[in-house]
């Protein structure tokens, strides 16, 4: 007969059978690598095969966690090239891509950074940032766990219905913050279609509590986003006038 190139050795002791593992496990014999290791069941082997498996899937989300920034609302113009280019000012770019179908852009696509810092910045600079002819949504990117828990917590409150503290309480603070953000931004989509993204990611910055009462107060939301227009038109001005005055000292030298 022909050799399957594997077989079984009984030792009398445990001991004996560890050493054995311990000390040939990896040796070349000719022009082989031995594989040496204590015989499993096969539901044993099964189940540390899926443990492998689970370990690696961990690590490779672990990897991705609070760098990876979920990207929609592309205009049809931007390619990853252009993509890369936006968010490249925030900080180290690992990897970008664009979602797409028959090679039409499908108007969403990722962009994973090095680090969380350069992430979270990119994402307080660049949601509602208008690029090409769209304003763009932009946020890290959750796992398929972390979604359908917000799907199951969104939908235990009726559409029709305010959000509550009790509802806000039962999700995460990336949930918490995702819940108010799409609420907010539906009202003042209404008031401010141009500005709704930037606006609403200036308010997430304030305590959730305010954030609730301002979504029951259609007067105390209306303040807040007035306040926020008039901070980025001071913003915008003071940019204004800085090139202003590089254009005189140009002209002046």
């Amino acid at each position: 007969g022909h050799s399957k190139g594997f077989g079984f050795c009984s030792f009398d002791t445990p001991e004996e059978a560890e050493q054995a593992v311990e000390n040939l496990n990896g040796f070349t014999v000719g022009d082989k690598q031995l594989y040496v290791g204590r015989f499993q069941e096969k539901n044993e082997r099964l189940s540390e095969v899926k443990r492998k498996k689970d370990l690696k899937r961990q690590e490779r989300l672990n990897k991705y966690q609070d760098v990876n920034l979920y990207i929609k609302n592309l205009d049809d113009t931007i390619d990853v090239e252009r993509l890369r280019k936006e968010f490249s000012k925030f900080g180290t770019i690992t990897s970008a891509k664009i979602m797409s179908e028959n090679g039409r852009s499908k108007g969403f696509g990722f962009v994973c950074f090095s680090a969380p810092d350069e992430a979270t910045k990119a994402v307080k600079e660049m949601n509602g940032r208008t690029i090409g002819s769209k304003p763009l949504y932009a946020a890290l990117a959750q796992r398929k766990e972390e979604r359908r828990m917000q799907r199951e917590t969104t939908s235990r409150v009726p559409q029709h219905m305010p959000i509550t503290p009790a509802a806000l309480a039962n999700a995460t603070p990336q949930e918490q913050k995702q819940m108010l953000g799409e609420c907010l931004f539906s009202l003042i989509q209404k008031m401010q279609p141009e500005l709704a993204g930037k606006i609403t990611g200036m308010l997430l910055e304030i305590d959730n509590t305010e954030l609730l009462h301002m979504l029951e107060s259609r007067e105390s939301l209306k303040a807040k986003v007035e306040e926020a227009i008039a901070v980025l038109q001071a913003h915008q001005a003071k940019k204004c006038f800085a090139a202003k005055l590089v254009v005189n000292n140009s002209a002046a030298s």
